[in-house]
């Protein structure tokens, strides 16, 4: 878990985005990444983390992880950092619009290596930082030390990232 989406999301925060305290964070995307982009906001003090997913029976552990508020499309503007967690290239058009001047979109997705993302230019004019973020930008020696003390400590959730666990026998079925 720590070594990819945790990393993934956790990195994006603390490595790239470099939420501080009383920033706003909207997610895009309450899968695991995206829950893990939550409760590092969290953690950095974000004051209103707000996840955004179509998919109504995620609001719940993103509300565990740490989201202020859930909402079902993106709808929402002005906030410090909007990450795109789902690897849509509109839905990634859809964060530069969310995002103050001086804000950061953060790329957390991976679409189709070859899509294209088109925005207006207006959006970027703004001072505003196109992130792309591969793997959290995680540094390993340090980051994944870091990872495991939070968890140890009772401030990083992955228990609750584990829905079904499979023995050698079973590892065909987990594949599937």
């Amino acid at each position: 878990l720590i070594g990819c989406g945790v990393m993934t999301g956790a990195g994006a925060v603390f490595n790239r985005a470099r939420v501080e305290l009383g920033d706003t964070v909207v997610v895009i995307g309450a899968g695991g990444v995206g829950l893990n982009v939550i409760q590092a906001a969290r953690l950095c003090g974000a004051s209103q983390i707000i996840a955004i997913d179509r998919v109504a029976s995620k609001e719940r552990m993103a509300v565990e992880f740490g989201a202020t508020d859930f909402i079902l499309e993106t709808s929402t503007s002005g906030v410090d950092h909007a990450f795109e967690v789902v690897g849509s290239t509109k839905l990634l058009a859809d964060a530069i619009s969310m995002v103050r001047p001086g804000g950061n979109i953060c790329a957390v997705g991976v679409p189709d290596l070859t899509a294209t993302v088109t925005y207006p230019f207006q959006a970027l004019h703004q001072n505003k930082n196109l992130l792309g973020i591969r793997a959290g930008g995680g540094k390993p020696r340090s980051d994944f030390p870091l990872l495991a003390d939070l968890y140890l400590k009772g401030s990083l959730k992955l228990d609750e990232l584990v829905s079904d666990t499979a023995g050698l026998d079973g590892l065909q079925g987990a594949f599937d």
